[in-house]
């Protein structure tokens, strides 16, 4: 049991290391693309996920240092087994009260993980059930006959409205749909479906799945916090570079319009994590309208 405290530990630290890492290297390069840095962020999940270390001459991560952490921790694991079994000494207490602080800490850090997993599945299925109320886009347009299809008809086909969504945003893994405002305009809805677009065909979903889980397994170290919301910004910022790629300023600023217009308030950004309008603003505005540098 208290060997997984101590991997935990381990990867948390050498994971700390390289967000930090990927931290410096997202300020002095902020002027390249952000699916770049996107790649860097892969690196941080990957690093969080495999449970050995990567080593190497040129690594960034001290590795003598965390072996040493890690010899002296199982150290203190084995010397109160070995004192709390003999049960001989008035050290036998003292160790068998760290075998006990040990015990703690894994149940505080289960307890831990299960609270976010079930705060995320009751948000989850708290907005699925309410998405019960959404009628396709198409369905509308037919019956309007007053809305012309966005110029990808593939996604036109997973746009779906409903009275409950505030900033469109993409729900599902396995079929996903792209939800609208029932009152969005017109003019906005190919803005939309091709920022959404492009989260469905990098795969993002899946992506912030798996950096959540991550995130809730470390949630004890606070880099990996910033790591993922970070993490999250720059997905945001990379479908609005390929959603505005090639287009000239007229577009960009029309998209500009159709972001604003989507845009939620900052502490409704965490229910629609996924969302057209979610991430912070003036930074996404900036990179739109001056792709050259900006928005680290």
């Amino acid at each position: 049991m208290s060997t997984t405290i101590q991997f935990l530990l381990h990867s948390s630290l050498r994971g700390g290391v390289l967000i930090l890492a990927v931290l410096l290297l997202r300020f002095l390069l902020h002027r390249i693309p952000k699916r770049y840095t996107c790649f860097l962020w892969t690196a941080v999940w990957l690093r969080l996920a495999l449970p050995f270390a990567l080593r190497s001459r040129f690594s960034l991560q001290p590795s003598r240092l965390f072996a040493d952490i890690g010899a002296a921790t199982l150290s203190q694991v084995q010397a109160a087994t070995i004192s709390q079994t003999e049960g001989i000494s008035s050290g036998a207490a003292v160790s068998a009260s760290t075998a006990v602080q040990i015990d703690w800490a894994l149940i505080i850090w289960i307890a831990g993980l299960t609270a976010l997993l079930l705060f995320a599945l009751g948000r989850y299925l708290r907005l699925k059930r309410r998405m019960r109320e959404a009628i396709p886009w198409r369905t509308m347009c037919a019956a309007t006959n007053s809305v012309s299809l966005p110029g990808t008809c593939a996604v036109g086909n997973r746009l779906w409205l409903c009275d409950w969504v505030e900033s469109p945003f993409v729900l599902g893994l396995f079929r996903p749909r792209i939800y609208l405002p029932s009152g969005a305009e017109e003019r906005d809805i190919p803005w939309i479906a091709a920022h959404e677009e492009a989260h469905l065909r990098h795969g993002d979903p899946w992506r912030k799945l798996g950096a959540f889980l991550l995130t809730a397994v470390y949630w004890f170290q606070p880099l990996v916090w910033i790591a993922f919301f970070l993490y999250c910004r720059d997905l945001e910022l990379a479908c609005d570079e390929q959603a505005v790629r090639g287009y000239d300023s007229d577009a960009r600023n029309a998209y500009v319009g159709a972001l604003l217009r989507a845009s939620v308030p900052s502490r409704r950004v965490w229910a629609f994590p996924m969302g057209f309008g979610s991430a912070p603003v003036r930074k996404r505005i900036e990179a739109i309208l001056h792709p050259s540098g900006c928005g680290h």
